[in-house]
């Protein structure tokens, strides 16, 4: 990893840490889109903000390509149902790691190029998150 893409990735580290996060316990997708394939990998949500999500999932790559290379363009859509809706949105990966505990990866995205519609319902659903009894936790 050249300096460039750490210093971009603790930016971004930063970013989503600056956020308000909502503890989370949903299932969603994490549509990968290589240039010759697709496919669906499903996650686990951990922690939600109006920037980005922390998600567990089993593997960090799909027919032996990691959805972090730099090689090959990847495509993440991240797609999240709830009770009162759902939404898909375009995502890059901030950061992973193995976690031992869960026996699963823990992988960060930050949102990019969200739809207004999308926007509106993740802030609505973050309000809801932070009304509900449980308190939402700050990182």
């Amino acid at each position: 990893m050249n300096s460039e893409m750490f210093t971009e990735r603790i930016r971004g580290l930063f970013f989503l840490r600056q956020q308000r996060v909502c503890s989370v316990c949903w299932d969603g997708l994490l549509e990968v889109r290589f240039p010759d394939f697709r496919t669906r990998m499903p996650v686990r949500g951990v922690d939600l903000s109006g920037s980005g999500a922390c998600f567990c999932c089993e593997q960090i790559f799909v027919h032996q390509r990691y959805l972090t290379s730099v090689a090959a363009p990847v495509d993440l859509i991240l797609k999240i149902r709830s009770p009162s809706g759902g939404f898909e949105t375009p995502s890059e990966i901030t950061w992973y790691r193995w976690s031992v505990e869960k026996r699963a990866y823990e992988i960060a995205v930050k949102f990019v190029n969200m739809l207004a519609e999308n926007r509106k319902f993740l802030d609505k659903l973050i309000s809801e998150l932070r009304n509900r009894k449980g308190v939402p936790h700050e990182t």
